[in-house]
């Protein structure tokens, strides 16, 4: 796998390309300017990027990457544990997150985890047509009657997974482990709060209702053809 370690604590980015490079090809950056130069020109298989940096934001860092066509996976590394924070970088597009301290060992398995998740995004599938929506694997966008709709990269994986799994009801559980990689601040009602996005995007301007609550188990999605195309 070929990872970029975006770091502004040199001896940590050292640390963990020293680590990593046994079995990884690794280069490192110091600065999100750096990080998103480096981005642009070459293609990783993954993102180690620090929450603080010098520059900017590994929020903001995040969010540029997500506004381009690279969709590779992003773990951040943080010291900060609080819900608020963590739910600020999964919105902005990261796939899993680290606090500091951790173990090598602790940080080999996320990378085991999200480097078998992107291998398994179903390669064939690249476009996904249910009704009138339509997501697209390969360009991260989603339409429907004609509209691109604009979705956080958490949204895009549960809205992924369901649409994979057409009209079979698939457990918050399932849902989370797609999503999430069972982070230990995950709460209960965390798969609700973006489903609730996912239906304020994708059914609720077109009058829709594509994502249907099974009780007592989780969510599914059928095939619904949109009522109205919204007005701008």
């Amino acid at each position: 796998m070929r990872i970029l370690i975006i770091e502004d604590d040199m001896t940590l980015a050292r640390g963990m390309k020293t680590v990593l490079s046994s079995s990884h090809s690794v280069e490192t950056a110091y600065t999100g300017e750096e990080a998103l130069q480096l981005v642009a020109e070459s293609d990783f298989e993954l993102l180690i990027l620090d929450l603080q940096l010098p520059d900017m934001s590994g929020i903001e860092v995040c969010s540029r990457i997500r506004d381009t066509e690279k969709n590779m996976p992003v773990l951040v590394v943080t010291g900060e544990s609080k819900p608020a924070a963590v739910v600020a970088l999964l919105d902005a597009g990261a796939d899993d997150y680290i606090t500091k301290p951790f173990r090598v060992d602790v940080l080999k398995a996320r990378i085991r985890a999200l480097g078998r998740r992107h291998a398994t995004r179903t390669p064939a599938a690249r476009r996904i047509t249910i009704g009138d929506l339509t997501l697209d694997c390969n360009t991260h966008i989603v339409t429907r009657h004609g509209l691109e709709i604009r979705l956080r990269n958490k949204e895009f994986i549960l809205l992924e997974q369901l649409m994979l799994h057409p009209n079979i009801a698939m457990s918050r559980a399932t849902l989370l482990d797609k999503a999430w990689d069972s982070s230990e601040d995950a709460w209960a009602n965390l798969i609700d709060v973006h489903i609730k996005y996912l239906r304020d995007k994708i059914d609720k301007p077109f009058d829709a209702h594509s994502i249907e609550t099974v009780h007592g188990v989780g969510y599914r999605i059928r095939s619904t053809k949109s009522v109205k195309k919204p007005t701008a």
